[in-house]
């Protein structure tokens, strides 16, 4: 059992060359966001649910009455997770095959709700347009997209009803996290190990997978500044070389050219530049390959970074290179003095919208009339089926580079340091604020290149 649990933690993608619209019967897993213990607590080996589990609950048995196609053959929910049977089988269905049902039906809501239990549909949906293009129809990921986005509305209603001062589960910050697991069990042996395992999960929980080291769950609080100045403290050589640096970022190299290229062409007679989280002073390089001898600044929280950058910067232009060791935020610089800002990886630290406001109003009083501001970032999506879909695709694109632990690494790690913001919030707020144009040069998955004009 701990080898299966040791594996299954790990191998959270999809099963290459697998249907996951076609006949089949899967175990899921579906795991809170930052696996904070918000669904309940277990006493004695029983799971009492908290009003967000029953919500989950409820919504859960209602995504099997919604569904004709699924059958729920045993299910449990845990403090921070969910697992699941999921039986999917269109044999019988009476309705029409390539409809996705994600509008939930006006059903009896009285229907018994136990920790685990066996339901079939027996009701027909109404449908609603078909999601054609994120996810097959009636598949697996259409499902758990499906009930996930219905949880975030359930939640929402209930924060709001009960007038909680708590952040709601939207787009930018999700009640489940953006992935799941699952696993296609292919015999009746592997079906009854797995069904034990989820009926003994709660007696369980002291060694659990997702019990964060044995200890009572607490929700996860991102990285602080500190936190993060120390990581890049130690990977300054690794990030001196955008093949190692950035491995995880998707076109880095592709963005890097174009934030530059594009700043070049609209501000050709450039003197000044700001590079903000500057790291080993990559974009800044590539800057100076484009427009020589500029007067460089250099931000960033880590001396060992600016350091390197200092070095590496110094050797290629006869401007002025000026380190400053600190937070965009908080460091003093001169306004309308910049004719180039550059924000490479660096903005999805930032947390709420006052936080993002204040440094975007800060960043537009530092450049000059007519001075560009670029962005090569971790975005979101504004459009939640779609985030879990790109989020989805970025793990798989982990996993081909680095294997299963390395996507769950990667992912846990954004999980806990970033906050990324979509590139619509971002062009939107740059014009909020006096931007007289904006443009989008790039945009890949979870990851994109834009920026705007003063």
């Amino acid at each position: 059992m701990e080898k299966f649990q040791n594996k299954y933690r790990i191998s959270s993608h999809r099963m290459p060359n697998w249907d996951y619209s076609g006949k089949g019967m899967y175990f899921i897993t579906l795991v809170t966001q930052h696996r904070e213990c918000n669904l309940g607590e277990i006493i004695n080996g029983e799971m009492f649910l908290s009003d967000f589990g029953m919500i989950v609950n409820n919504e859960w048995i209602k995504s099997f009455e919604m569904r004709q196609e699924l059958f729920c053959d045993e299910y449990t929910i845990m403090p921070n997770h969910l697992h699941a049977i999921v039986v999917l089988d269109k044999s019988n269905m009476a309705v029409d095959p390539h409809v996705d049902p994600h509008v939930d039906p006006h059903v009896d809501p009285h229907v018994e709700t136990h920790g685990r239990v066996s339901l079939r549909a027996d009701q027909q949906n109404q449908p609603s347009t078909p999601n054609k293009l994120f996810r097959k129809p009636q598949s697996i990921s259409s499902f758990v997209a499906g009930f996930k986005s219905a949880v975030n509305s359930r939640i929402d209603d209930y924060i709001d009803d009960h007038g909680l001062n708590i952040p709601k589960y939207n787009r930018n910050n999700h009640f489940f996290q953006p992935n799941y697991h699952d696993h296609v069990i292919r015999n009746q042996a592997e079906h009854q190990r797995i069904k034990n395992y989820i009926i003994n999960n709660p007696d369980k929980w002291g060694d659990d997978k997702f019990n964060l080291n044995n200890k009572p769950c607490v929700p996860m609080q991102k990285s602080t500044i500190e936190e993060i100045r120390q990581r890049f403290d130690n990977d300054v050589e690794r990030f001196s070389n955008l093949d190692t640096g950035q491995l995880s970022t998707i076109d880095a190299k592709i963005s890097l050219e174009l934030i530059t290229e594009a700043a070049k062409r609209m501000v050709p007679n450039a003197k000044t530049l700001l590079d903000i989280g500057c790291g080993a002073g990559n974009y800044t390089l590539m800057m100076l390959s484009k427009i020589p001898d500029l007067n460089c600044t250099l931000v960033d929280l880590s001396k060992q970074m600016l350091d390197k950058a200092y070095e590496r910067v110094s050797e290629q232009t006869s401007g002025e290179v000026k380190v400053l060791q600190g937070d965009i935020r908080e460091v003093a610089l001169t306004e309308n003095h910049f004719d180039i800002i550059l924000a490479g990886a660096v903005l999805h630290h930032l947390r709420d919208d006052n936080d993002w406001k204040n440094t975007f109003q800060k960043i537009f009083k530092l450049l000059r009339p007519g001075g560009c501001f670029m962005i090569s970032d971790l975005i979101a999506q504004d459009t939640e089926a779609l985030n879990d879909y790109t989020w989805e695709r970025y793990g798989a694109y982990l996993e081909s580079i680095g294997g299963g632990e390395y996507r769950q690494k990667v992912l846990d790690y954004v999980a806990k340091e970033d906050s990324p913001r979509s590139m619509n919030f971002q062009l939107d707020l740059m014009k909020s604020i006096g931007f007289s144009r904006v443009e989008i040069l790039h945009k890949n998955m979870c990851f994109g290149a834009f920026g705007g004009i003063k």
